[in-house]
């Protein structure tokens, strides 16, 4: 059974899109990815010509998810090698990443599907989202919630923007709070992204189940789960049906009037006015 490509799309929040979304097919394998790099904290970035660090991830990311095959791999193993293959060129290119602070290292949110056929692998990080859709049973993995590396960001940012006068973006306002929870990364007792740290495959969470005729799967970066847990213009179901009703690009027009409409941030409180947001729709 194929994995159709339905519909994709994918917008920068503004500047550079650290967001990225794949799919690849070898023989009756099919896999699919979307990847949301994390925004730089270090004040500048170290790998040359990246764009960005962030953006330099996720293209290396996706480039070895459509290079390596993963065969018989479990999806641990299989991003081992993944994440293996991305922190030698990374350290190839930054001769001085051993001195780096761990919030300058590059690192990333995940989701990824793979079908053989009869079986459909799920494996995620962060808070990248997959949305599983089988025989009107609609199942979510990997929200902020759900995934820990939150650790309360969220209300922090709720609480602050109600207290502060309007001074700047908020991504500067709590540069060395985040700076802090990023220098997490990573570390035990900390929380795992995909990254150049061959340890975060062992810590990814695995679903499996089987693939039956018309499942139906959205996988998305965070930005454009805001429709969600941000705007609360719908749900888990909800967002997934109209996806695949209007076509993820009619959404993202959505996302982008609510964001317009509140650039302060005051009625919604986020880090960002507007985020990267990437959306792939699928089909068995």
């Amino acid at each position: 059974m194929a994995l159709e490509i339905v519909a994709r799309a994918s917008r920068a929040g503004g500047g550079v899109n650290e967001d990225a979304a794949g799919a690849t097919r070898r023989g009756m394998v099919d896999t699919a990815w979307v990847l949301d790099g994390a925004t730089g904290l270090a004040g500048r970035e170290h790998v040359p010509d990246g764009p960005t660090d962030a953006a330099w991830l996720v293209g290396a990311l996706s480039q070895a998810l459509r290079e390596l095959d993963p065969g018989d791999l479990s999806p641990r193993d299989y991003f081992a090698q993944v994440i293996d293959r991305v922190g030698q060129h990374y350290r190839a290119l930054v001769p001085d990443h051993a001195a780096l602070p761990p919030y300058a290292l590059p690192s990333a949110a995940g989701v990824w599907v793979r079908s053989d056929g009869d079986r459909l692998d799920l494996a995620f990080q962060g808070d990248c989202v997959a949305v599983v859709e089988q025989q009107g049973v609609v199942r979510c993995f990997g929200t902020i919630d759900l995934t820990g590396s939150d650790d309360g960001l969220q209300r922090m940012i709720v609480a602050r923007q109600s207290s502060m006068p309007l001074a700047g973006p908020m991504l500067e306002r709590l540069g060395d709070e985040l700076r802090r929870r990023r220098a997490r990364l990573n570390r035990t007792g900390g929380y795992w992204m995909l990254g150049t740290d061959v340890r975060a495959a062992a810590a990814m969470s695995i679903e499996s189940f089987a693939a039956r005729p018309g499942t139906r799967v959205l996988l998305c970066s965070d930005g454009y789960w805001r429709l969600v847990d941000h705007f609360r213009r719908y749900d888990a179901a909800g967002l997934l049906a109209a996806s695949f009703e209007q076509g993820p690009d009619a959404l993202l027009d959505q996302l982008r009037g609510l964001e317009a409409a509140d650039a302060d941030c005051r009625a919604t409180a986020r880090i960002k006015p507007m985020d990267d947001a990437t959306a792939l729709l699928l089909r068995f």
